[in-house]
């Protein structure tokens, strides 16, 4: 019926809405890290909200048992959570909350029409389901490992950056030292007295004249 598919789509059209409203208004806020648990919360809830939605398909939108209607509709439920993959597999809960529900009312909805073909098609979207999840979670693991790897980076180049800075400063402190040893070296304030009871005896020659001037 034309009134159920308009139906469908005016939620559909309305969650989308609210689901952009929702990244305009994160990406304008910059919410501080201690809030990410609430906005994670919020971005879990608007993922189950898609999930029930394409889940819903699968019951509201069930051509009876033509064949044709029913291909048509199990292929839109799998390219979406085909889809899905690479946009949200490194958020992996919100992959699993918008392509599951989908994906099992729909290979629910064939087991219970019965018949060879529905059981195929719905042993099928299982099949394809389990590899979906399998892929997005491979897909979680290289994009958080690159992440890793990233921080690692960006740590090492502090690190390097560090370093470097403290040997420029210990060369300078260096230098100076060098410097002042050589001053000293070049201009000695004391000179080799040689006496017997008081009475000096010899004496460097750089003090001759101030000793003859006393």
């Amino acid at each position: 019926a034309h009134i159920r598919i308009l139906s469908w789509l005016a939620v559909l059209v309305v969650a989308t809405v609210g689901r952009i409203l929702l990244v305009v208004r994160y990406n304008k806020l910059q919410p501080p890290p201690e809030q990410s648990k609430r906005w994670r919360n919020r971005i879990l809830a608007v993922a189950a909200l898609f999930g029930a939605i394409w889940g819903a398909a699968s019951v509201f939108l069930f051509a009876g048992e033509s064949i044709p209607h029913i291909a048509f509709t199990g292929f839109i439920v799998i390219g979406i959570a085909g889809g899905a993959v690479p946009y949200f597999a490194a958020a992996w809960p919100v992959y699993l909350l918008i392509a599951l529900p989908a994906t099992l009312l729909l290979a629910l909805r064939l087991f219970l029409l019965g018949g060879e073909i529905a059981t195929i098609l719905g042993l099928l979207i299982l099949f394809f389901s389990a590899m979906m999840v399998f892929t997005s979670w491979r897909m979680k693991e290289m994009v958080v490992e690159s992440i890793k790897l990233r921080i690692d980076k960006e740590t090492l180049g502090r690190e390097l950056k560090h370093a470097k800075t403290v040997k420029e400063q210990a060369t300078i402190v260096a230098k100076e030292s060098d410097e002042r040893a050589h001053v000293l070296a070049e201009a000695p304030f004391e000179g080799i007295f040689i006496h017997e009871q008081g009475q000096i005896l010899d004496r460097s020659e750089e003090h001759t004249s101030e000793l003859q001037s006393h």
